[in-house]
């Protein structure tokens, strides 16, 4: 069946091409069917390839993340553990800070991934500090009795001893500061948030994080024990990770607040409130910028929906990009920090060599397509020149010149057609005479068959219309019962056998076309009590009623008179035919610039099945339909055509056992004047 549909398909738009080009075009098409596969095939194959080794060049980059912030995570609260179990195991004196300064110092140059490692006393807010600074050095700061209640700065030599006077704090009081109160608050270790580091020899605007944890002695609160490191840490991780040529990274809090990348950024911003972090939709690296604004608006709505590992695609520049976004699963479980791994790459950076490839195919696929075209050419020449000769001979044949003859110089299937076509034109030749022939004798009978029609409607007409006449004008006269239905039926069966004469008459010229219209402004309400009154003769004794119900207000139609009559008494002696009880209707309604005219009937309704051919020419519901009720099938086809001439049209619609309602419309006549 696909077959079969494909076949004709391909014959239909053939045979609307030139021959040249059909026999040119399978070569030209079989060159880059081959190359083009080929090269798609191989294109997609290795853009396959570069994709699996993309992605799996993005798992492992983000692996190698995660691993590196895992551990560089991990170090803060080792750090804080340790100090903890160093005071409980007393090597840490809580009544004297100052102790603390070898032990911290050691532990500085051990880890030195912190900035910060402290403890804040609960019971008077002592404060001890050791951190680092831009150029690497280390500085103490201690506040105590001896400082008397003001936190002073030291710079440390390399030996862990202070040597030059840094600052002093007089106010400070660790006790009120956010990492403390975070702790104590939590009643647990555990993470602040983000926040600017300020602090002697550290560079401005940068951010960090702190590790704190309160410590207990038998459940009372001694204090908190703390440590910090830079995002810039993690922002220089990054930018030492190499994705392909141009791709980049970056990891943000579900926010959308940026915690570092491997772009050059400011991790803070000016605002009217004062300095607050940066989102990763203002920074200014445009292909970051795109890749947040397309995660947020396009694929996610915001961060927080994104789950687990995604790769998808966008277009910047013109450029596809590949990104691959991963959720930090295990930070959130075990420092519950909620971030994002963003990986970003033009596809480019991977497929410069299979661009390559393409378009050396394409050059390939160019070339053959030439070389195609060329053979193409000259095997479709030395076919096409016959087929050309013989088409033109086929032109002449078909505008009547028979004296064609086609030279045979082959003898191959082009050699054999010549000989079948000359052949052809000879038995063409004598057909048409003979067709002529019988065409002019046809012509000559169906001349004398329409005069006979026409001669025949004559000759009954007048006899059958003063048959009708004396029936009409004795009917009313005193008679009796037997001589009046006598009378009646003659009346009946004389307007039956004249309107079928009229019919006959009227199909003969409808299919000649030779019906002219007298178009004037005419009264349908009018018309239809003409017709009814014609018509009554055709009830007899049925229990029938003839109802119009056209509004005296109707506009008129345009119409022939005579014919509208003529439409109506078919249509109004088909329903009285065929409805021995009940009523048949006339009614009419505007519809736009046509009237409406509907015929309605309560008689035995007509089949489904007939509906669609009861306007053909000698058609009735059925064969016994035409036994019982009599007819011959002509009075609904010459309504039909009628109702056209008038540009009208006719339909029906039925129920079996409940009526039928034919309907056709006419152009009004008020229509016919706005115009």
């Amino acid at each position: 069946m696909l077959f079969k549909l494909i076949n004709r398909l391909v014959s239909k738009i053939s045979g609307k091409v030139h021959l040249r080009v059909i026999l040119i075009v399978p070569f030209v098409f079989q060159i880059i069917l081959a190359v083009g596969l080929t090269g798609y095939f191989s294109f997609r194959n290795g853009q396959e390839a570069i994709n699996d080794l993309a992605t799996q060049l993005h798992t492992e980059i983000t692996a190698r993340i995660e691993q590196y912030i895992n551990t560089y995570l991990e170090i803060p609260s080792l750090v804080v553990n340790i100090n903890a179990n160093a005071i409980s195991e007393e090597q840490l004196d809580l009544k004297d800070l100052r102790s603390w300064l070898p032990y911290l110092f050691k532990q500085s140059k051990v880890f030195e991934e912190l900035s910060f490692i402290y403890f804040g006393h609960q019971k008077n807010g002592d404060y001890i500090a050791l951190h680092r600074r831009e150029n690497g050095s280390l500085a103490y700061n201690i506040k105590d009795h001896q400082t008397e209640e003001v936190m002073l700065d030291y710079l440390l030599d390399k030996n862990g001893e202070p040597v030059d006077f840094l600052k002093k704090d007089n106010k400070y009081d660790p006790r009120k500061r956010s990492w403390y109160t975070t702790a104590v608050n939590a009643g647990k270790a555990g993470w602040t948030d983000i926040y600017e580091f300020v602090g002697t020899g550290l560079e401005t605007g940068q951010l960090g994080m702190s590790f704190v944890s309160p410590y207990y002695d038998n459940g009372v609160l001694q204090g908190v024990l703390g440590s910090d490191f830079t995002l810039k840490r993690i922002s220089d991780f990054l930018s030492r990770i190499t994705v392909g040529s141009s791709g980049k990274t970056f990891i943000v809090e579900r926010s959308g607040l940026l915690v570092g990348g491997s772009f050059p950024h400011e991790p803070l911003v000016e605002a009217e409130t004062g300095k607050k972090r940066r989102l990763i939709f203002d920074v200014k690296d445009p292909l970051i910028k795109a890749t947040a604004n397309y995660l947020r608006n396009h694929q996610y709505g915001d961060f927080t929906q994104i789950k687990d590992n995604q790769q998808m695609y966008f277009s910047y520049q013109g450029q596809r990009q590949q990104v691959h976004v991963s959720a930090l699963n295990t930070l959130k479980n075990r420092f519950n920090l909620d971030w994002l791994i963003v990986v970003v790459v033009p596809e480019a950076d991977f497929m410069e060599q299979i661009n390559t490839h393409t378009r050396i195919t394409f050059l390939l696929t160019l070339v053959a397509l030439l070389l195609a075209t060329i053979i193409g050419i000259f095997t479709s020449s030395f076919l096409i020149q016959p087929i050309l000769r013989l088409n033109e001979a086929a032109k002449k044949l078909s505008a009547g010149d028979w004296e064609q003859s086609l030279p045979v110089g082959r003898s191959d299937e082009l050699g054999e057609l010549a000989n079948s076509f000359n052949d052809m034109t000879k038995q063409l030749k004598t057909s048409f005479k003979t067709l002529e022939a019988q065409n002019t004798e046809l012509q000559r009978l169906d001349k004398h068959k329409n005069e006979f029609l026409t001669n025949t409607f004559h000759e009954l007409r007048t006899p059958l219309n003063g048959i009708i006449g004396i029936a009409d004008s004795l009917i009313d006269s005193p008679l009796p019962e037997q001589t009046h239905a006598n009378l009646t039926m003659i009346i009946v069966s004389g307007q039956r056998l004249a309107n079928l004469v009229s019919n006959i008459l009227d199909f003969s010229k409808l299919k000649h076309n030779n019906i002219d219209l007298q178009l004037k402004s005419v009264s349908l309400r009018e018309i239809v009590e003409v017709v009814f009154s014609l018509s009554k003769p055709l009830i007899g004794n049925k229990n029938l009623q003839l109802i119009n119900t056209i509004s005296l207000n109707l506009p008129p139609a345009k119409a022939d008179e005579n014919r509208l009559q003529q439409i109506l008494h078919n249509l109004l002696s088909n329903a009285v035919k065929f409805t021995e009880q009940g009523r048949v209707e006339i009614s009419a309604e505007v519809n736009e610039n046509f009237i409406a005219i509907n015929v309605s009937d309560t008689g035995i309704g007509i089949s489904k099945d007939k509906l669609e051919s009861i306007f053909k020419s000698f058609e009735q519901a059925d064969g016994s339909t035409a036994r019982v009720y009599g007819g011959t099938g002509l009075g609904l086809a010459v309504s039909k055509k009628l109702v056209e001439l008038h540009g009208g049209k006719i339909s029906v619609t039925s129920e079996m056992g409940v009526g039928s309602r034919f309907t056709f419309t006419l152009p009004g006549a008020q229509s016919e004047k706005n115009a």
